[in-house]
């Protein structure tokens, strides 16, 4: 619980850093919007590919969003 937490947070804060909505990444990463919402407070469990997405929307690897997990 506590990796799906950290992950979650790290994606929203790259992507408040990027200054994006929820809804845009969602569209960019090809995700339903809730679904990204609760893969950022840490309730749902991403599969590796949805993570891929994410990070490919954001432009950043992978292991950025997992660093520190």
């Amino acid at each position: 619980m506590a990796e799906r937490e950290a992950i979650g947070r790290a994606i929203a804060e790259e992507r408040k850093r990027q200054n994006l909505t929820q809804s845009r990444l969602a569209l960019m990463a090809e995700i339903n919007e809730g679904y990204l919402c609760e893969i950022e407070k840490g309730i749902a469990n991403a599969t590796i590919n949805k993570l891929l997405a994410i990070a490919k929307a954001l432009g950043i690897a992978l292991a950025d969003l997992l660093e520190g997990v």
